[in-house]
């Protein structure tokens, strides 16, 4: 079958290194990345983000085992004892007794809020309030979300090698978290959280740079151009 395939695309490289170490390297290939409308993207980074009190941070995924929100709730309760910080967590799934449960247990609902399914567009306006995304997802193909989070200015964390990363690059336009480790996700929110506003609005900037290269046309012409040249 692959000898009769002109060319092969990957969601992700980690997901090439798989095929190429299975395969060999001799097939034509190339990443394929999904995008996001145009008009996702902002202009440049809402003056409001990072100002309150509170770093804000928001999930928005479905409440099911592979996005590991028992491990993003351990991480906060660990990294903000003082609970200087806000969680909103969007989505709907067979973990939400669950997960619920977990916010009792960690005494996180004066700082914890399930906000259930949204539109695609409540969830684009939840993200321009939002300082931070987090979703440490495992296994992730290509999660939209991410990027629709970082056209936002919100400083994106997802998982190590997984579809996001090479999208994220650890410490320049977001960060990258091993998928189950609590320790590694509090200290990443911790670095956030000690970052100057300057720092932080930086690094929100390049995200959205990063965002405006993955919209759909500009990924579907990438797509065209890589199999017309090869």
């Amino acid at each position: 079958m692959l000898s009769n395939l002109n060319y092969i695309g990957f969601r992700f490289e980690a997901m090439r290194n798989v095929f190429f170490n299975l395969f060999g390297k001799e097939y034509s290939t190339f990443i394929c990345p999904s995008g996001i409308p145009e008009n996702y993207i902002l202009s440049e980074t809402p003056k409001t983000k990072f100002k309150a009190d509170k770093i804000s941070i928001c999930f928005v995924g479905m409440l099911i085992p592979l996005k590991n929100i028992d491990i993003l709730l351990e991480a906060v309760n660990l990294a903000f004892p003082d609970r200087n910080f806000t969680l909103e967590i969007v989505g709907e799934g067979m973990l939400k007794k669950k997960i619920s449960q977990k916010i009792t247990e960690l005494n996180l609902e004066g700082c914890v809020k399930m906000l259930g399914k949204l539109s695609r567009d409540e969830v684009q306006k939840k993200m321009v309030e939002s300082d931070v995304f987090a979703m440490v997802s495992k296994p992730e193909a290509f999660g939209l979300v991410y990027v629709e989070a970082m056209s936002k200015g919100c400083i994106t964390i997802g998982t190590t090698g997984q579809g996001i990363d090479g999208v994220i690059e650890h410490g320049e336009n977001g960060f990258l978290c091993e998928a189950r480790n609590v320790e590694a996700l509090k200290n990443i929110f911790i670095e956030i959280n000690q970052m100057s506003y300057d720092d932080k609005m930086n690094l929100a900037s390049k995200a959205i740079k990063t965002a405006s290269l993955l919209t759909d046309r500009k990924v579907a012409s990438d797509y065209l151009n890589k199999i017309t040249n090869n």
